[in-house]
């Protein structure tokens, strides 16, 4: 009687999201070439929303600094790029937005209403001036 109960949990939990991202993962085979970059870019836009939805949520905190989390793994790929395989800069650019956003977390730990909004908000625009004025 258990194991009936368990296979579709195992269907539901396994089988599915693999087909879903195998079938994802086959797209450019068959479709478009723009269509693949403007699923790229929406799928790219649910994460960063979907990454601000999991912090605010919970702590009903307003975090104004997770454009500049993303924008530091971004950048940090497209540097790459040139140089390494694109698995290697997937990797390194995702691990340098998270250090990035693991600091900046450091630093907020004490912060709390309008003065986290205001310092995420900071974070951010420091980081676009800087990606900005970078030569």
């Amino acid at each position: 009687m258990d194991r009936a109960r368990t296979l579709p949990v195992v269907i539901s939990s396994y089988v599915v999201p693999g087909f879903t991202l195998l079938l994802l993962a086959t797209i450019p085979l068959y479709v478009n070439p723009y269509l693949v970059i403007l699923l790229g870019t929406v799928f790219m836009y649910i994460v960063l929303t979907l990454s601000w939805a999991i912090f605010s949520g919970p702590t009903r905190y307003i975090s104004l600094a997770t454009s500049a989390f993303f924008g530091v793994g971004a950048y940090t790929s497209a540097v790459l790029g040139e140089a390494l395989p694109i698995p290697v800069v997937i990797v390194l650019g995702g691990i340098t937005g998270s250090l990035f956003a693991f600091f900046m977390g450091l630093l907020t730990l004490r912060l709390r209403g309008m003065y986290f909004i205001i310092f995420t908000f900071g974070v951010s625009e420091l980081m676009r001036h800087f990606l900005l004025w970078w030569e």
